[in-house]
């Protein structure tokens, strides 16, 4: 049965039992340019701070158009990813030979650095890419990728495997598309000009698997600011209208009733911004002053405030500037930061699914030198950028001291890991001051001639 292409989901599956036709490679590749165009775009344009405020058509010349924008995507983005990212995830193996190799991979492709883009792509798109090959050197090396430059088809399975991964570019001299698709064994090539030209035979890449990982960001692979798009386009055009408003209060038309005023006395009041008339005028007094407008200040703050408040509720991300942030203690600091935590772990399982692929793949390549089961003795650890409660942790396990158990007690503290570990390293340190204490005790009761 062949693929429906007409189906309205971000999924791209297949059947693993069908072979990909050139149409069907072509018909995928253009879904995924209408999913770039539809939802990408956006996503990218709001992170570049390009919002559908500068898009709006021009208003007429004699109002004022002034079009700011609060890039709360980037702001958010970019918080979340400091929070999560900020102190680089560590990889490391108990297994030297592995640690060895860890190092050297680390180092060669840039881990630190990569895995930080990478995430942070994840955070703008739901979802990016992360693909494997052997470098001229013989290296394994590896890139991250864009959703709006690759994608990936599943299979038709109750846990969708890969079956291809397709990068696609402009060549930067011909300007002709051309790009790349990959299987389970080999890689092929190729140039689109009125449909899939094919560029050489396929060639075997080594790894046991599609070389590429999708990472995600949640299971709907949603951005992690994409719910609030719209609010921060209505932000956007409440501070720009407000703006207007302000600058049209700035050149409010004067007016004068009861005189009668000329062209020159009119131009010398402009220029001098000096008015001097009698106070009566044929037994009138002129009234003279500014035309005012209604004012929406109070609502226009109120809604600003309101739609900033929801954009930072709705993406989960704390908003660093709130008031009184930068006084809350350690544990208050902890309360009001419990949704980006709930919502780093999140994503930190969705990574950990990516990351035991990116091993088990790299571990398959006979130039790794690693043998295949290698990469399950690799572990990593996230290092999230929490406010420092130890003194409240300390003081609560202190409390409890007689009253729960150790294991108890010291599961209270953040910077223990595990607890049976602890009381045995505890135990151990207490034996061996105890040890000591009774030579040194020995040698205080033995008397001059050694006798005791």
């Amino acid at each position: 049965m062949a693929y429906d292409f007409k189906k309205k989901t971000d999924i791209f599956r297949f059947p693993s039992d069908v072979p990909l036709t050139d149409l069907d490679l072509m018909k995928f590749i253009s879904k995924n340019d209408a999913m770039c165009l539809i939802r990408y775009k956006p996503l990218q344009d709001a992170y570049d701070n390009r919002y559908e405020i500068f898009k709006l058509p021009k208003k007429p010349s004699w109002k004022p158009d002034s079009r700011i924008s609060m890039n709360f995507a980037a702001e958010i983005t970019d918080t979340f990813e400091g929070f999560l990212m900020g102190q680089p995830v560590t990889f490391s193996s108990d297994d030297e030979t592995v640690q060895e190799y860890l190092t050297h991979l680390h180092s060669y492709a840039g881990q630190t650095d990569h895995t930080a883009e990478l995430s942070t792509l994840v955070s703008i798109f739901g979802r990016a890419y992360e693909i494997y090959y052997v470098d001229a050197a013989g290296e394994i090396d590896m890139s991250y990728l864009s959703p709006m430059d690759s994608f990936m088809i599943f299979d038709d399975g109750i846990e969708p495997e890969p079956l291809y991964f397709v990068r696609t570019y402009y060549d930067s001299y011909a300007k002709i598309r051309r790009g790349s698709i990959s299987d389970s064994d080999f890689v092929r090539y190729f140039h689109i000009q009125g449909g899939i030209q094919w560029d050489g035979e396929p060639l075997p890449h080594g790894f046991d698997g599609v070389p590429a990982t999708e990472y995600k960001q949640n299971v709907s692979r949603k951005g992690v600011f994409e719910d609030a798009l719209s609010a921060v386009d209505a932000y956007n055009l409440v501070l720009s209208e407000k703006t207007n408003d302000v600058r049209a209060l700035a050149d409010a038309y004067l007016k004068i009733v009861g005189a009668d005023i000329d062209k020159e006395t009119l131009q010398w009041i402009r220029d001098n911004r000096i008015i001097n008339l009698p106070s009566t005028i044929d037994g009138k007094t002129p009234d003279i002053g500014f035309l005012g407008r209604p004012s929406a200040d109070g609502t226009q703050e109120n809604l600003l405030n309101r739609l900033q408040k929801n954009i930072f509720s709705m993406s989960n991300v704390i908003d660093l500037n709130s008031e009184g942030f930068q006084q809350a203690s350690g544990k208050a600091l902890r309360q009001r930061m419990q949704s980006m935590i709930n919502l780093a772990g999140r994503k930190q399982r969705k990574l950990d699914e990516g990351f035991k692929r990116r091993y088990r793949l790299i571990f398959s390549n006979p130039c790794s030198g690693m043998s295949d089961d290698a990469w399950t003795a690799v572990s990593w650890k996230y290092n999230l950028m929490l406010p420092d409660v130890l003194g409240d942790e300390a003081d609560t396990a202190g409390k409890l001291a007689g009253v729960v158990s150790k294991r108890t007690q010291l599961k209270v503290l953040s910077i223990v890991d595990d607890p049976d570990k602890e009381i045995e390293a505890m135990e151990e340190e207490q034996s061996a001051i105890w040890t000591d204490g009774y030579d040194i005790d020995r040698t205080d009761k033995t008397d001059k001639d050694g006798d005791t």
